[in-house]
């Protein structure tokens, strides 16, 4: 996993988006195997997880999601996770993946914006940085979210594997019950005075049904 936010913190980093121009994260890391160089690393897939090449990248993605919205830079798409998130407030994540979701923005400068993007591999950080044109007047943005509302409960089903042993069970999946969260985004002055509040999302983490395999012996 660490591997992997290394290696993807490093392909994205010193990337330059000229003034319109969208840049892709899928577009840059390529496809995540093992003829690329990714390892096998915990990854979320279907509700559970998994392991796959390129496990943790979206740690990176997420930290590039932050910055882009505090450099006030338009975001074209994003994806939250199926559950919320031990390293990111809630609301506040990105998840990309080979062929699936992607995380893409435009910069809506005049100038070219550069992202800087490194990986402490012992403090287990990363850290992502836009440079381009300051926001005006000496103001800045902070990020805010919370979870507003909580879903029902899923309960669980029992599902036969037939590769059990007679009498064995095991949990497939645990349930996990969603959440809806919303995420801000508070625009302050050079005197630290909020000056406005602009709703960046509404996520509906849904609720996943627990899966119990039982032998049908």
């Amino acid at each position: 996993r660490v591997r992997n936010i290394v290696k993807a913190s490093g392909l994205i980093d010193k990337c330059v988006i000229d003034p319109g121009d969208i840049f892709s994260i899928n577009q840059v890391l390529g496809e995540r195997n093992e003829k690329n160089g990714w390892s096998v690393a915990a990854g979320i897939k279907d509700g559970a997880y998994v392991q796959e090449y390129g496990g943790g990248v979206c740690q990176v993605s997420t930290t590039l999601y932050n910055a882009v919205l505090m450099a006030d830079l338009e975001v074209t798409e994003r994806k939250h996770h199926s559950w919320p998130l031990g390293y990111v407030d809630i609301g506040r994540d990105a998840t990309i993946s080979t062929g699936g979701p992607n995380f893409k923005f435009r910069n809506t400068q005049e100038v070219p914006v550069t992202v800087s993007a490194t990986a402490d591999a012992k403090a287990k950080t990363v850290t992502v940085r836009i440079y381009g044109r300051p926001l005006p007047d000496g103001q800045h943005i902070e990020l805010t979210s919370k979870k507003i509302r909580a879903l029902s409960s899923p309960g669980t089903n029992t599902e036969f594997d037939y590769s059990l042993a007679p009498g064995q069970s095991k949990i497939t999946r645990k349930p996990r019950r969603g959440s809806v969260a919303e995420s801000y985004k508070l625009y302050y002055d050079a005197d630290n005075n909020l000056i406005k509040k602009e709703l960046v999302s509404t996520d509906t983490y849904r609720s996943i049904t627990g899966i119990i395999s039982v032998s049908p012996y």
